[in-house]
């Protein structure tokens, strides 16, 4: 019978289950169309009634019989352009989301004290609530009493199955040590409400014990690696993640310490939009500052001699240890080896005791911080090594000794590359006079034996007495001929009898690497055209490096002089005399240097490893007086260094006033220095900075081999995830600039048994030939090797760069919980819980259900059921009819 009931009303077996039935009609007429329908079957009505009453002697009986069954035939059929249908009302209830953040960062893994008075109290309500002993909870990180704690145990439950029970859960982890290879949120566990996880094990568990090896796998996977702590962009992505569900809350699970850039209005930002969302945020870690120290930069050249002192400079950094006594060691190994895990105990080439310096933290009110530099010399002799083993590439590392009470102490070194060569750099010094600017440079050059060999002709001075050299580099004149310029292939000056001053044999040097001007003055048969064509043939040819300094004697007449040419042609810059009132001017200030983004990034300039650092210190250097004036800046040239001062431009495109150009002429490079003042850098760190300008331009102009291809990336130590940009400067074999669109930069790891090479495509920069530049992104700690195919240049003449890639040190320069930011992010103060208040949240979030409505409706106007109606009352009708003798 319920089958017949089922086709004849056209059901489907639970059509009309989930809720309340009832008819109703759903035609979607308006009110004037059923009204006139409703008129419509008044007047049908009427008429059948009328009809029938005029049906002659039929009994009133029949009559009445044959009308009401017309009538309902009418009424049925209006009742069905009403559309009759069966309507089961339905009802839903929606549980919402709650989304819980989970901090993975670095700063996760740190292992709290909980010493200080305030800590205190923490430790012990911690301890408690996990179960276990206060000695004990300074082995656990963060991160592990974070899982702890959403796990659960046998005493305790888990936070998330309280929360379980009434919401509906996703665990979402952010912060990732693979930036560009994972995304910075990623979804841990999501659950949906009174989750099977949580579920007995058997139905003879005991009560209320639930399944914890899920959630345990689940939460294996936070490794509190993540390189940087993004507090605003966590809830954005992870929002992203879940988007068209309906989110009743957010748990913000961290210990508060952000380190991106301007994280306080980042967050702002991100609260803003998502203000109408509850926001819950439970704090981890000891808010008390720790005693740490840090190792923020080493610096030493990058080339040093075997047998030369090298000075080293290392920049570290204490917080609240301001008086202790600290113990800096400097060691080394060779590129393709790896420190040795007890390194602490071994023998260190250099090392100083020094008195940690510092003053009040103003950011952390009775907590103390301070940087310091502190210098190391050492012999680069190695006389545990044979000559071959002291040569080659080598990584120095600069430790600090970790003091008691310091707990981390991964920041405790850095590390730099350096090269060790045993040869030495032969420059030829060329002054008109015995200016300030000369006399502090030759004395640098000639103090310094290990690593130059200098000649010097000081235009000015007697022949015989006053021309200073180094042993075997002593000039009676200045080179006639290419060979003299050239290397000879002798160690030592050799005697000329061809040639003589003053009746003396003349002495004929071994070759130049370097040759620097300052300011020289034309003279006949010394510093005249034919020197000038042997300077220009020198530098293009042959590879050699030119440096000139510009000074207000000479410089604007010389470089002015068609004479000159040979020397005019080789500079990057083309000048123009000063008038007497800029003369004047440039006595009475003077004016900072501006670093270019060329600057930023070139050897010569790069006197810090930090981008910001190398800026500041160029911006306190003590800036010139007196400035060549600047006619235009050749195509070719790259400007490192401009004045300030905005009345001095360039007459062509009125550019800022270039005081440090270089550029490439032929196989050679020549540097510009368009102000004669570095000797007023003495005082800098005792004369540190200008020593290391001075060897930065002469180890840049040294024709070293490798010239045909050189790598430069503005530093040597990077962070994992750190955009490295990279610039490439490339000539072919007969060193003409390359003009291929892309260059293919192979990445090496020396560490690694198998060489795998990573392949980076470097885009040619345009309008400057031969010169490529592009962006790498390492995924990995380590030490890296940055080169190219030997098809390309053989490896001898490849400049390859040596980069280092570690864990960045944002994340343990404070390692201090910060619950200020906690409380900033929550919606209410008592939404912001400490660690041992965790289980708290149940109660503080509310349950608020979604009733959502619905209903499911049945037509019966097409069914089967309304045509066997109609059909039966017309037949009835038709039957009565014939019956009572009606037509």
């Amino acid at each position: 019978m319920t089958d017949i009931w089922n086709w004849m009303l056209n059901l489907t077996p639970g059509r009309l289950d989930g809720g309340p039935a009832r008819l109703a009609l759903t035609a979607e007429w308006n009110n004037y169309a059923k009204l006139g329908l409703l008129a419509l079957a008044a007047l049908l009505v009427i008429a059948a009634i009328q009809c029938y009453r005029r049906e002659g002697p039929t009994p009133p009986r029949v009559k009445a019989i044959l009308g009401g069954l017309r009538v309902l035939v009418i009424l049925l059929i209006v009742l069905l352009l009403f559309k009759p249908a069966i309507v089961v009302e339905l009802s839903e209830k929606l549980h919402d989301t709650v989304l819980v953040l989970v901090d993975d960062s670095m700063s996760m893994a740190t292992q709290d004290a909980y010493e200080t008075e305030n800590a205190v109290a923490l430790k012990g309500r911690l301890a408690k609530r996990l179960g276990v002993s206060e000695s004990s909870l300074a082995d656990l990180s963060r991160s592990d009493i974070l899982q702890m704690l959403l796990v659960g145990d046998e005493t305790h439950e888990s936070v998330l199955k309280t929360l379980n029970e009434k919401h509906e859960i996703e665990v979402v982890g952010f912060s990732t040590d693979r930036p560009g290879e994972e995304p910075y949120c990623r979804s841990l566990l999501s659950l949906p409400r009174n989750s099977a996880l949580f579920a007995p094990e058997s139905d003879t568990a005991e009560k209320g014990e639930i399944e914890t090896k899920p959630l345990k796998e689940v939460f294996a996977a936070l490794t509190a690696m993540g390189h940087a702590t993004d507090l605003s962009q966590a809830m954005r992505s992870s929002m992203d993640l879940l988007q068209g569900r309906r989110i009743s809350a957010i748990v913000m699970l961290s210990d508060g310490q952000p380190t991106n850039s301007n994280a306080e209005e980042h967050l702002k930002s991100a609260m803003e939009s998502l203000q109408s969302i509850p926001r819950y945020t439970v704090c981890f870690g000891d808010p008390t500052p720790p005693q740490n120290l840090t190792v923020h930069s080493l610096q030493m050249p990058r080339e040093a001699r075997v047998g030369g002192r090298v000075e080293v400079l290392v920049t570290i950094s204490q917080r609240n240890l301001t008086g202790e006594k600290a113990e800096v060691k400097l060691y080394r190994r060779k590129l393709s080896e790896k420190f040795p895990e007890d390194l602490q105990s071994r023998p260190s080439i250099a090392s100083k005791m020094v008195t940690l310096e510092g003053e009040k933290d103003p950011a952390s009110p009775g907590q103390t911080r301070g940087g310091q530099s502190v210098k190391l010399k050492f012999l680069t002799k190695d006389e545990t090594l044979a000559k071959a083993n002291s040569l080659g590439e080598f990584v120095y590392r600069a430790t600090v000794t970790p003091l008691p009470g310091e707990r981390n102490r991964d920041d405790n070194y850095g590390e730099a590359f350096t090269k060790m060569t045993d040869s030495k750099i032969r420059v030829l010094l060329v002054s008109s006079d015995a200016g300030w600017e000369y006399r502090y440079l030759r004395n640098y050059l000639l103090r310094q034996p290990d690593v130059y060999r200098v000649s010097v002709w000081q235009q000015n001075a007697d022949v015989e007495v006053n021309q200073s050299a180094s042993n075997g580099m002593k000039l009676t004149r200045l080179p006639r001929k290419l060979k003299e310029m050239i290397d000879s292939g002798e160690d030592d000056a050799k005697v000329d009898t061809t040639t003589s001053v003053k009746g003396k044999p003349d002495t004929i040097p071994p070759g130049y690497d370097v040759v620097i001007l300052y300011d020289p003055e034309p003279e006949t048969g010394g510093f005249d055209e034919t020197f000038l064509k042997l300077l220009n043939t020198y530098v293009t040819k042959h590879a050699g490096g030119l440096c000139y300094i510009a000074s207000s004697s000479n410089t604007e007449d010389i470089l002015r002089d068609p004479a000159a040419k040979d020397l005019i042609d080789l500079l990057p810059v083309a000048v123009e005399r000063n008038s007497d009132l800029e003369r004047l001017e440039g006595r009475v200030k003077a004016w900072p240097f501006y670093l270019t983004s060329y600057g930023k990034d070139h050897p010569i300039t790069r006197m810090e490893p930090n981008d910001r650092d190398n800026k500041d210190l160029w911006e306190l250097f003590p800036g010139p007086y007196r400035t060549q004036k600047i006619a235009r800046v050749k195509p070719s040239a790259r400007v490192l260094l401009e004045n300030s001062n905005p009345s001095r431009k360039t007459r062509s495109k009125n550019l800022a006033e270039p005081l440090l150009a270089v550029h490439s002429s032929g196989s050679g490079r020549v540097c510009y220095v368009g102000f004669d003042e570095t000797w007023r850098w003495r005082f800098a760190e005792d004369g540190y900075y200008y020593r290391r300008f001075w060897s930065n331009i002469i180890r840049y102009l040294a024709p070293l081999q490798a010239r045909q291809v050189s790598i430069a990336t503005g530093g040597d130590r990077f962070g994992v995830g750190d955009e490295i940009r990279i610039e490439v400067e490339a000539f072919d074999d007969e060193f003409k600039p390359m003009t291929a669109n892309v260059f293919p930069l192979e990445i090496s790891d020396p560490n690694t048994k198998v060489k795998a090479k990573e392949t980076l495509q470097l885009k040619a920069i345009a309008d400057k030939p031969g010169r490529y530049r592009g962006v790498w992104q390492p995924t990995s700690i380590g030490t890296f090797v940055l080169g190219c195919d030997k098809k390309i240049a053989p490896a001898s003449r490849v400049a390859s760069k040596q980069i280092l890639i570690a864990r960045p040190q944002a994340e343990t320069r404070r390692q201090e919980a910060n619950p200020r930011v906690m409380a900033s992010l929550a919606t209410r103060p008592d939404y912001a819980l400490s660690a041992d208040a965790l289980d708290a949240l149940a109660k503080l979030i509310p349950n608020r259900p979604l009733i959502r409505k619905d209903a499911r409706t049945h037509s019966l106007w097409d069914t089967p059921l309304v045509w066997i109606l109609i059909v039966t009352l017309l037949a009835c009708e038709w039957w009565f009819r014939k019956r009572n003798n009606l037509a």
